[in-house]
């Protein structure tokens, strides 16, 4: 999609932090607070509701990754 940030991935490269097979992780717009990042898909989906089934394990695996990263970098 030409007009999503998301899809532009040449122009936020230097954001990306990780990816895995069909989601990347990218500091997060207008930080909220310390650790905010975002899971995004690698294709196109308008919101999370709209996520394919086949994807839902590989999305909570990282989510999860994420979590355990943020409470080892960010908790107190």
């Amino acid at each position: 999609m030409n007009d999503c940030l998301f899809c532009q991935r040449d122009k936020i490269k230097d954001e990306i932090l990780l990816e895995s097979k069909n989601f990347f992780i990218k500091v997060g717009i207008g930080i909220l607070a310390p650790g905010h990042v975002m899971i995004i898909t690698k294709e196109h989906v308008p919101c999370f509701a709209e996520l394919p089934k086949k994807l839902i394990k590989e999305f909570i695996s990282l989510k999860n990754k994420v979590i355990e990263n943020l409470k080892l970098n960010f908790a107190d």
